[in-house]
C-alpha cells in the first residue's frame, strides 16, 4: 500500500494496475491463510486431528486467490465479511465441547483460537469502514478512508499480538524454553505431561551414549540357605 501512494506509479497506468492485483492477490492470500488456520485448530480440538494437511491447505491460499484474479481484475462483493462472523461464533461454540481430551492440546490451540476470534472480528470492523470507503452515495458522508487505513495498517501488530504472542509454543520459543517444549511435543501422544523445571540440567552426550548399568546378582556365598538347594552327601554301598 506504500507503493500504491507513489505518485510515480499513480499517474501509470499499468504500474497501476500490477500494484494493485498484487495487493488484491495477496489480500486474499492472507485471509485463505488465516482461516485454514481456524480450520486447523478447529479440526485438532473438535475431532482430534492434527497435521496432514499442508497441501491442501496450500492450494486452497494461493489459488483461490489466483483463479479470482485470473478471472477477472475487479472489486469483488465482500458479503462474506459478515459471514466471518458467523463462523467466528461457531468456533466459539464448539470449542465448550471439545473432542479431544488431551489438556495439554486443548489449551494450546485454544489460545490460538482466541487470537483468531478477535482477528477475525478485527477484520469484519476493518472491511466494513472500507465498504463505506468504496460507496459513495448521494448526501454527504463523512470520509472513513483514514480510519480504514489505519486499521489496515495495524493488521500486522494484532496479528503478531493474538495470533503470536497469544500461543502457548510462540511464547516458549521466545523464552528460550526449547526443553520444556521439545518435551511438552513428544507428551501430546501420552496424555497429560509431567511438570517440569526448565532449569533442569541437561545430560552431557557422554552420558546419554553410556549404556545403563546392571542390577548387581547376589554373589552365591552370602545366599541363605533356604533359597538354593542343599546336596545330599553320597551314601557308600
Amino acid at each position: 500500500m506504500l507503493v500504491s501512494d507513489i505518485h510515480a506509479v499513480r499517474d501509470d497506468r499499468h504500474s497501476c494496475t500490477a500494484v494493485g492485483t498484487l495487493i488484491h492477490v495477496f489480500y486474499q492470500a492472507a485471509g485463505a491463510w488465516i482461516f485454514s488456520l481456524g480450520h486447523a485448530a478447529f479440526t485438532a480440538i473438535t475431532s482430534g486431528v492434527i497435521g496432514g494437511r499442508l497441501k491442501p491447505y496450500m492450494a486452497i491460499s494461493w489459488g483461490m486467490p489466483l483463479i479470482s484474479m485470473g478471472v477477472h481484475l475487479r472489486l469483488l462483493h465482500m458479503f462474506f465479511v459478515f459471514i466471518s462472523s458467523l463462523c467466528g461464533i461457531v468456533v466459539l461454540c464448539n470449542m465448550a465441547t471439545p473432542a479431544l481430551r488431551k489438556d495439554n492440546l486443548i489449551e494450546d490451540y485454544g489460545s490460538f483460537c482466541r487470537g483468531a476470534a478477535f482477528l477475525i472480528l478485527f477484520f469484519d470492523l476493518t472491511w466494513i469502514f472500507a465498504l463505506l470507503c468504496y460507496i459513495r452515495l448521494d448526501f454527504n458522508e463523512p470520509d472513513f478512508y483514514p480510519i480504514f487505513q489505519v486499521l489496515n495498517s495495524c493488521t500486522g501488530i494484532i496479528l503478531f499480538l493474538f495470533i503470536g504472542l497469544g500461543s502457548r509454543r510462540f511464547r516458549m520459543v521466545i523464552a528460550g524454553q526449547t526443553k520444556l517444549r521439545r518435551e511438552m511435543l513428544k507428551n501430546y501422544a501420552f496424555g497429560k505431561p509431567r511438570k517440569t523445571q526448565d532449569k533442569e540440567p541437561l545430560s552431557s552426550p557422554h552420558d546419554q551414549n553410556s549404556p545403563p548399568e546392571r542390577p548387581r546378582s547376589t554373589p552365591l556365598d552370602h545366599r541363605h540357605p533356604s533359597q538354593g538347594m542343599t546336596r545330599r552327601p553320597l551314601s557308600a554301598n
